[in-house]
């Protein structure tokens, strides 16, 4: 009887090593998120990759920034990753604002928190518009 014990035990233990990893792996913050932008990005408008951001209001994430066509070949890019708990702000064009889905915190274009319960802004890039070339740069920060 012991040795049967011993070996459900056993058994038991190691299916727990087996759950506790992949759940843990669940639980992290954004898995499309990149690394913070360090250097200068150049989109090409002409691909089908960023074809949203042929259209006001339209907007792409690549990596860890979020780039707005905000009108009239005007751009905007902020870091997407909500300041709050790290999830993937999203851009509503009705609003003009950013809205993080996991907790609700709200960012003007310009980075401001405008609702909590984030604390700080996200992070602003500087953004050039090439209307020939229909390339949008971002500058690194």
């Amino acid at each position: 009887m012991e040795r049967r014990k011993a070996l459900q035990q056993l058994f038991l233990g190691t299916g727990t090593l087996m759950v506790v990893p992949a759940a843990l792996a669940s639980c992290s913050k954004s898995s499309n998120a990149g690394a913070p932008l360090t250097g200068d990005l150049t989109l090409d408008l002409t691909s089908s990759k960023y074809s949203q951001l042929t259209q006001s209001g339209g907007s792409v994430i690549v990596g860890s920034t979020i780039v707005v066509n905000t009108g009239s070949d005007n751009f905007i890019a902020l870091s997407a990753i909500c300041t709050h708990a790290g999830c993937l702000v999203e851009y509503q064009s009705s609003q003009k604002d950013f809205y993080c889905p996991c907790h609700g915190s709200v960012f003007s274009t310009s980075g401001s928190v405008m609702r909590g319960p984030a604390a700080r802004p996200l992070a602003k890039y500087q953004t050039t518009y090439d209307a020939t070339a229909k390339t949008v740069t971002v500058k690194g920060a």
